[in-house]
């Protein structure tokens, strides 16, 4: 519930469509460190194109999912950013 920094490093490769992401804690407090304090290693989450992100994340609020953890990279609006 309140802002912390945290850093992690990434692994990506892409099989047909479907892309896959490995997540090394780095920084702690995270949610990836909560995730693997209660379930071990195994899938922490699902990403999903969505065309208004804040709109999106205030749909998933409303069903009783709140937002854990965020963050960017770049500058908002430049290519390669998000």
């Amino acid at each position: 519930g309140k802002p912390e920094r945290f850093a992690m490093q990434l692994g990506w490769y892409r099989h047909t469509k479907v892309p896959y992401e490995w997540i090394l804690s780095t920084q702690a407090p995270n949610v990836y460190e909560d995730h693997m304090k209660v379930h071990g290693e195994g899938i922490h989450h699902l990403a999903l194109n969505v065309p208004d992100m804040d709109a999106a994340t205030a749909d998933w609020a409303k069903k009783g999912y709140p937002v854990s953890q965020s963050g960017a990279w770049g500058e908002k609006g430049k290519p390669g950013s998000g």
